[in-house]
């Protein structure tokens, strides 16, 4: 199924501009078994959905814990567990940023991996600004947002382009657990 579709689908839901995740669900309930939209919705079990759900849980659960990281006197605050670079984009799998530590490599991959996720959400938040309409009120906004969007991709360039050290260098780490979120 393309996306286009499912947009379309929305897109003649919405009523003033304005959309929510029930008027999806019933909307799509009511189209024939077999359509492809009625199936992206209702397609699955009560239980595989009950599945999908706790595993959604699951990640947010893991994505929440902090590690509190102190280097030359300055306290970071980041991620136990962060997407596992070594893991296909259809595959599931968290690691540690200890592990992440202990291979350059690994490191780099993930930071990549988290810039661009970093670009895509300021690309995001540019679009929205410009449509949206606040670039009206904030003219600079859509380009100080895409200056962000080329800073970022200039350190993603860096870091690809970096040599690998032979060992990390981990003796000034310490770090503490917080359960906050």
């Amino acid at each position: 199924m393309k996306l286009d579709e499912v947009g379309k689908f929305i897109s003649g839901l919405s009523k003033d501009g304005d959309i929510t995740p029930d008027r999806v669900l019933e909307a799509a309930r009511t189209l024939p078994k077999g359509d492809l939209i009625h199936e992206r919705y209702w397609g699955l079990t009560d239980t595989e959905e009950a599945r999908r759900s706790r595993l959604d849980r699951a990640r947010n659960d893991i994505q929440r814990f902090k590690v509190i990281v102190t280097i030359e006197n300055i306290r970071i605050a980041c991620p136990i567990y962060v997407r596992n670079p070594d893991k296909d984009e259809d595959q599931q799998g968290y690691t540690s940023v200890h592990n992440l530590a202990l291979n350059h490599e690994r490191a780099v991959e993930n930071m990549v991996s988290e810039l661009s996720r970093l670009q895509t959400w300021i690309s995001r938040v540019r679009g929205i600004t410009v449509a949206g309409g606040t670039a009206k009120v904030a003219p600079e906004l859509p380009v100080e947002l895409g200056d962000m969007v080329n800073t970022l991709q200039r350190l993603i360039d860096t870091l690809n382009a970096a040599p690998m050290p032979r060992a990390p260098r981990s003796r000034s780490r310490r770090a503490t657990v917080s359960g906050t979120a």
